[in-house]
């Protein structure tokens, strides 16, 4: 514990001594969250929620096949 208040107390001056150095490092931190909390907001919506229906997961799409026209539901 003593080593990590130290380690922790140098850390803490150094970035005092250095404003501009903390700043980027401050705002490197932010986007790098922000930006991880937007991607995973957007995945859960569009992938990893449940669908709003009894029994989702034993939904299914059938498909037929129409000549040259390729396949549709």
């Amino acid at each position: 514990m003593k080593d990590l208040r130290q380690d922790l107390h140098y850390a803490l001056r150094m970035l005092a001594r250095k404003p501009a150095l903390t700043l980027v490092a401050i705002a490197t931190l932010a986007i790098g969250v922000g930006a991880s909390t937007a991607i995973f907001s957007v995945l859960y919506v569009t992938l990893l929620r449940p669908l709003p229906y009894p029994n989702a997961n034993r939904l299914c799409v059938v498909w037929t096949v129409l000549g040259k026209e390729g396949r549709a539901p």
